[in-house]
């Protein structure tokens, strides 16, 4: 007796391709909020640098000014009192 191939698809197959579609797509939007997760840290951690590059660029700054406000007030050649040894 020869055996005779539905070309119809069953109730059962269209479920299961569905069910693989529907994982499939979970699993892309999965990967994608990962990534979205991951990128956002990632440029979470370089603010983060930024900010305390910047923080200390600005005390580094501050500090350059006030040795200049010194060295204006003070004589060429003289020692600020604070630095002089006795």
């Amino acid at each position: 007796m020869p055996t005779v191939i539905s070309s119809r698809p069953t109730s059962e197959t269209v479920q299961s391709a569905s069910s693989v579609a529907i994982a499939s797509q979970a699993s892309q939007n999965n990967g994608d909020r990962l990534i979205k997760m991951l990128k956002s840290l990632y440029q979470a951690d370089q603010q983060v640098k930024f900010l305390h590059l910047h923080a200390e660029a600005d005390y580094l700054l501050q500090q350059l000014q006030t040795l200049k406000q010194h060295h204006s007030n003070n004589p060429e050649g003289s020692v600020p009192a604070s630095s002089s040894k006795n």
